[in-house]
């Protein structure tokens, strides 16, 4: 298990910031990549269902697009 530093928290924060001040594709890309790893770990622990783990991963990230995209901070 990877236990999250500040430093991991302010470089993700910092990342949505650049997002939401300038929504372009590399702000939009950097941001997703950054989560990446979260959605993947979340998507391994129901691996005992009928769905291929690669499956449960693409679901994952293809959600966190879907978030990153409606978020909305106010």
């Amino acid at each position: 298990m990877t236990i999250t530093t500040n430093a991991d928290l302010t470089y993700k924060d910092e990342l949505l910031n650049k997002y939401l001040n300038n929504k372009s594709q590399k702000n939009f890309e950097a941001l997703v990549l950054s989560y990446t790893g979260l959605a993947k770990r979340i998507a391994k622990k129901y691996t005992g269902y009928p769905v291929s783990v690669d499956d449960l991963q693409q679901e994952a990230i293809l959600g966190l697009i879907v978030a990153v995209t409606k978020y909305n901070p106010d």
